[in-house]
């Protein structure tokens, strides 16, 4: 799988992204990542993670995760509530954030370096 999503504690995803992806793999993580949030059917922080490094993603997969995010804005992924990204690495942290910059959601994403700041940011954002 590209990346592995599950419920870290009621309400709060927890997505793991592997280095090597394929579309199959993206599109079987896509399937898991929304069957669970089907089953939830209720607002929820997620919290992304790459803890092995950057995802090597090429074309199809970006344009495969693209048309996700399109589709489900108003699908799934309008009971999102806030977004964490966490990479120790602040070239690509400043990376993110400038893609960030470039695509409007309804929820808040940040970008940390460590999880503990991400964790901190989304317990504030659950009250």
């Amino acid at each position: 799988m590209a990346f592995v999503s599950h419920w870290l504690k009621p309400g709060m995803l927890h997505v793991s992204w592997t280095l090597d992806t394929t579309l199959e793999s993206v599109q079987e993580s896509i399937a898991n990542h929304d069957r669970l949030i089907n089953a939830r059917g209720a607002g929820y922080l997620a919290l992304h993670e790459s803890p092995e490094g950057i995802p090597r993603l090429g074309a199809k997969e970006r344009r495969c995760i693209a048309d996700w995010l399109e589709r489900e804005e108003k699908g799934n992924h309008a009971e999102c509530r806030g977004v964490a990204f966490v990479t120790e690495s602040a070239i690509v942290r400043g990376m993110i954030t400038a893609v960030l910059w470039f695509g409007e959601r309804h929820y808040p994403m940040q970008v940390f370096a460590t999880r503990a700041e991400a964790m901190r940011w989304l317990t504030e954002l659950s009250e």
